[in-house]
């Protein structure tokens, strides 16, 4: 457990390693219903955790997880049809970035995107184009200093990225 809680980047303390453990619990209660024309292997719905094992110290205190994923899981990694991140940068950006990232990610040549879509797919409740441009040229500059694209501006009210 002390190496999730470490990998997560959280601090470590018993408030973060019962989080963890919520986490684990909430992965296995969970159902992802896959289902790809494209993907190779059969659709269904899964699990993303199989099944989970703790083994107790003599105080009767959790310590050591044994996490065992579902193997239909290969299912989602089928083809080409998934985007790779890298997470230790991806888990650095800010929400808005990461979504700049998925759409760039996802893509191997991006186009244009607007400003307006793209407030659209994020969410975003901010609806003057002066706060939220400044917003997205926050984005580009993490998504460019993370590695994502080699350039990533805003311009006349589109976003162009380049990898």
């Amino acid at each position: 457990m002390k190496d999730l809680v470490s990998d997560m980047g959280w601090p470590k303390n018993g408030r973060y390693y019962e989080k963890a453990r919520e986490c684990i619990s909430r992965l296995k209660a969970s159902e992802v219903l896959v289902h790809n024309e494209k993907a190779y292997g059969s659709s269904g719905a899964i699990s993303l955790i199989d099944k989970y094992a703790v083994v107790n110290d003599k105080n009767g205190s959790p310590t050591d997880y044994r996490v065992l994923i579902d193997k239909n899981l290969i299912v989602l990694f089928a083809g080409s049809t998934f985007t790779n991140h890298s997470w230790d940068v991806y888990r650095g950006l800010s929400p808005v970035a990461r979504r700049l990232a998925d759409y760039i990610e996802s893509h191997k040549s991006p186009f244009p995107l607007s400003l307006v879509r793209f407030a659209e797919m994020c969410g975003s409740t901010d609806r003057a184009s002066f706060s939220w441009t400044q917003t997205v040229k926050k984005a580009c500059a993490e998504i460019e200093a993370g590695g994502i694209a080699k350039q990533s501006t805003v311009q006349k009210g589109f976003i162009y990225s380049v990898k």
